[in-house]
């Protein structure tokens, strides 16, 4: 989503292969319409402007990295899509999400010992920094291996991210902290009763009170995108 929350961006499996899409809307009350095709890839993430797009592409070697598409304003196309030079390394990574300045980027290192990690850019030109952990040493080794999908806040001081056990269903929860340079040291499950068992990628937009997120495709038939109105993050 971008910050304005007028444009979103999701995966959708065609018959030829997984691709990015791309709708709008003119207000928070109305629904998504122009629906547009990007690129085929995984897990999209939008810089708040609507300039940056990030997500899992293949390389050369048909591997999952994370690749990065640019445009100068929100309505204009995307230039093509380019590997990550500072993340060619990270096969398989997931679930990323890209601050709203663009200057910060979360996501899942690959494997079944992945951690959620963080990297940081001086600038949008810059070049990222080498990821290390988002989690604080006892969240690293209580929930890590299980960790999906983060999201922080606008000022850094909320964690959104889900954990998906295998025994389990998915439990979206939340950890504060008390200034952007502490660690996340403690979890809650976010109390929310309109939110449907089995989701993932939650996405919060401040501007509108909005909380995204998606079906999971191995709880159900139906792979969706709902929203909760009227949301606010947890203390």
């Amino acid at each position: 989503m971008t910050a304005d929350g007028l444009i979103i961006f999701w995966e959708k499996k065609d018959d030829d292969g997984l691709w990015i899409y791309t709708a709008h809307r003119r207000t928070a009350d109305e629904y998504f319409t122009e629906i547009t095709r990007l690129f085929p890839g995984r897990h999209p993430t939008i810089s708040g402007d609507g300039t940056e797009l990030i997500f899992l592409g293949m390389n050369a070697q048909r591997q999952r990295t994370l690749c990065s598409a640019r445009r100068r304003n929100s309505d204009q196309p995307f230039t093509r899509a380019v590997e990550i030079p500072e993340f060619k390394n990270l096969i398989y990574p997931k679930c990323p999400c890209l601050s709203e300045d663009g200057l910060m980027i979360y996501f899942r290192t690959p494997g079944t010992d992945g951690q959620i990690v963080v990297s940081e850019r001086k600038n949008r030109t810059a070049t990222w920094s080498s990821p290390k952990s988002l989690l604080g040493p006892r969240l690293e080794k209580e929930v890590s291996q299980f960790s999906t999908w983060p999201f922080l806040s606008k000022d850094r001081l909320t964690l959104l991210w889900m954990i998906e056990k295998p025994s389990s269903p998915p439990l979206l929860v939340f950890a504060r902290r008390s200034t952007p340079s502490a660690s996340f040291d403690s979890f809650r499950e976010v109390d929310c009763g309109s939110l449907p068992d089995g989701i993932r990628c939650p996405r919060f937009v401040d501007a509108t009170k909005e909380l995204f997120f998606n079906g999971h495709e191995k709880l159900g038939s139906n792979f969706f995108i709902g929203v909760v109105k009227g949301f606010s993050l947890p203390d």
